[in-house]
């Protein structure tokens, strides 16, 4: 009977992963599945030698609980599909599967209770995200080259200006300013995620190296700004351990310009291209795992190259 419930369900999930494979093709896709593979006995080794998992179950929760948030398919399911929530809660079981072997490994009864009853009780979380827009000074003094900030501060605006403040305000606790700064991090991974209209990408008149030179130099500029007043309460206030957000400053940005690299490299104008996806969770993975990390700077380096290839097919007439 669950069968029957999942198969057209699966058959979906089939045809949207072979889409992103054939996006992919075969040798990223061996790449791709090399490197996954890394990352998670990395993290298992971590997790074993560690008294961490506590964190990892409420890291791996707040996941599933922000895919759930933001997923656009829940109208659709609970339209198509009879009993839709456990579908949602089947697929969120399968997706802890390597988590929840760990824990049984491990016997670690209490945790694995809990991951199985936080994945029980999320799909019941049916709230839509209300996005307020509004145009206010701020969006003017950012530059016209900018126009992903623009969009992005505009829909975001109620987001951001609270966690900057709370992270100046409770600057004197250590954690407070490096959780900002990996808040504000997050939010412009998104505005990368489109290609914009063709007539914008043109409107830059540039050939395709001096544009991605004057995206990076924009976004630096732009995210300094705001992080500077953050990263300056730190250093004022915890000097002996000044390197932590140096470190995730340079960590962050690695981040951002990877995501902008990836977003050119496979750019189409007005669509977000499926197999985008794979290589921005390996980013996000480099970031997480240090010793990654080198390997992120390493594609965004392979990544330009092919992103000045591709955005030739469009610039050409500026070269």
């Amino acid at each position: 009977m669950i069968f029957n419930l999942l198969k057209p369900f699966l058959f979906i999930r089939l045809r949207q992963l072979q889409r992103m494979l054939e996006g992919l093709g075969i040798f990223r896709f061996v790449f791709l599945l090399a490197i996954l593979t890394g990352a998670f006995l990395a993290l298992l080794s971590l997790l074993l030698k560690s008294d961490q998992m506590q964190l990892a179950i409420g890291g791996f929760l707040l996941f599933i609980f922000t895919l759930q948030a933001h997923r656009k398919d829940k109208t659709f399911l609970k339209i198509n599909f009879h009993k839709h929530k456990t579908i949602l809660r089947i697929e969120y079981y399968l997706l802890s599967i390597p988590i929840a072997a760990l824990l049984i490994y491990l016997q670690n009864r209490v945790l694995l209770v809990v991951l199985l009853t936080g994945i029980y009780f999320i799909p019941f979380y049916n709230l839509k995200i209300q996005y307020k827009t509004l145009n206010t000074k701020l969006q003017k003094i950012i530059p016209e080259k900018a126009f992903e900030w623009k969009a992005g501060v505009r829909r975001n605006l109620f987001i951001i200006i609270p966690v900057w403040i709370a992270g100046i305000l409770f600057s004197y606790f250590q954690g407070a300013v490096p959780l900002a700064l990996l808040v504000l991090g997050i939010f412009p991974l998104k505005f990368f995620e489109t290609g914009e209209s063709l007539p914008m990408l043109l409107s830059s008149e540039q050939p395709p190296g001096k544009f991605l030179i004057t995206k990076f130099r924009i976004h630096l500029l732009i995210f300094s700004i705001l992080c500077f007043p953050l990263i300056t309460a730190f250093l004022v206030l915890h000097p002996e351990i000044w390197y932590i957000v140096v470190v995730e400053f340079i960590l962050i940005i690695s981040l951002h310009f990877y995501f902008i690299i990836l977003k050119y490299a496979w750019y189409q104008p007005g669509q977000k291209p499926g197999g985008v996806e794979a290589f921005s969770a390996m980013g996000v993975i480099g970031i997480i795992i240090p010793v990654f990390l080198p390997l992120v700077w390493l594609l965004t380096l392979w990544f330009y190259f092919k992103a000045i290839s591709n955005l030739k097919l469009f610039l050409h007439d500026f070269d």
